[in-house]
């Protein structure tokens, strides 16, 4: 067999096993079928608040360490139904100027409610608060603020582009 031949084959055993590692599924959160539910919501900013006042997305990743699938925080922000008591949510939240936090963040659910979570903002970290809707949604309190320290995120690419001069 030729050097070239098992250098292939090392290569190709190399990336298999390689691709084999990423095929692992994470566990991913089921809501509740029946009984008593919450509700947890993130938020797309309005676009003008975004750029003029730091309004910033709010996208819900994980809620009690499962795995939400991209489908529930990519595109259209929906309503995740979750069982009362305890959770820890995990937020991904987008700012302006490129600028993302992720965090972990504990609310005590109360059946029947919504809890609608909102971030601005500030510099490089966000302001997050956990709102309260109640049951008919008129009620709106504040049961969580915290600030949580962001990270500049990708930007875009710039390209310089030379203009030759004679």
């Amino acid at each position: 067999m030729s050097r070239y031949l098992r250098f292939v084959q090392a290569i190709t055993l190399t990336a298999s096993l390689a691709l084999a590692g990423c095929a692992t599924s994470r566990p991913t959160y089921s809501p509740p079928s029946s009984g008593p539910v919450a509700s947890v919501k993130g938020g797309s900013a309005n676009i003008i608040k975004f750029f003029s006042d730091g309004d910033s997305h709010v996208s819900i990743v994980e809620i009690d360490g499962l795995y939400l699938p991209p489908s529930f925080w990519t595109g259209n922000v929906r309503s995740v139904k979750v069982a009362p008591g305890s959770r820890h949510i995990t937020v991904l939240l987008d700012g302006n100027n490129y600028t993302q936090a992720q965090d972990t963040i504990s609310i005590e659910a109360t059946a029947g409610h919504t809890y609608q979570i909102e971030a601005k903002k500030v510099g490089i970290a966000f302001d997050l608060v956990v709102y309260d809707e109640g049951v008919s949604g008129t009620d709106r309190s504040a049961v969580l603020t915290t600030r949580i320290g962001g990270a500049a995120g990708r930007g875009p690419a710039y390209v310089p582009i030379f203009i030759p001069t004679k």
